[in-house]
């Protein structure tokens, strides 16, 4: 099944991803804005293709969000590393981190059909994925604004909407006695 083997494309990316971007060479970073962006591209295609040709599997549903959470966890640490995220900031990266971690945990304690994704949590991922777009070519290209300060900006405004997904996520929960 295409979706499947699109989001193991993605899986896949993610360490790679890390070796490229650990590089401050030009043509490095640019390489592995390339592969985050065709990556983040797969996060949308693999879902539109199973909803498209109703290819839902177990291993689909079960390996799609694993490999969104590795592809941001691996561009933020990598952006941690090459001090593109620094400073206080590194909280808010750090607070997405764990609430990916957390999340995974939690939908594997429950082991149901509880935690579906949320309108909510797609735009988080979109908004994560935007920031780290903006800040990997960040200290590389010029524009008449910061580009930094926009990508930093995006990647607070991802980590109040990931405390704020994870709040929803254990609410419904404890709602439904799963926890």
């Amino acid at each position: 099944m295409i979706p499947n083997i699109l989001t193991i494309l993605r899986i896949a990316s993610a360490p790679i991803l890390v070796l490229v971007l650990v590089s401050n060479d030009t043509n490095m970073i640019i390489l592995g804005l390339v592969i985050f962006i065709l990556s983040s591209i797969t996060d949308f295609l693999d879902g539109y293709l199973a909803r498209s040709f109703n290819q839902s599997s177990r291993l689909g549903k079960i390996l799609d969000p694993i490999a969104d959470k590795l592809l941001i966890t691996c561009a933020l640490i990598s952006l941690i590393s090459n001090n593109i995220i620094q400073d206080i900031h590194v909280i808010a990266a750090t607070l997405i981190i764990i609430r990916e971690i957390f999340i995974s945990g939690l939908r594997e304690f429950i082991k149901g059909n509880v935690l579906k994704v949320t309108f909510l949590a797609k735009v988080k991922t979109t908004v994560q994925m935007i920031a780290i777009i903006i800040l990997i070519p960040s200290t590389i290209l010029e524009f008449n604004f910061d580009l930094n300060f926009l990508g930093i900006l995006l990647l607070w405004v991802s980590s109040f909407l990931s405390l704020l997904t994870a709040y929803q996520y254990i609410k419904v929960s404890i709602d439904n006695d799963s926890l």
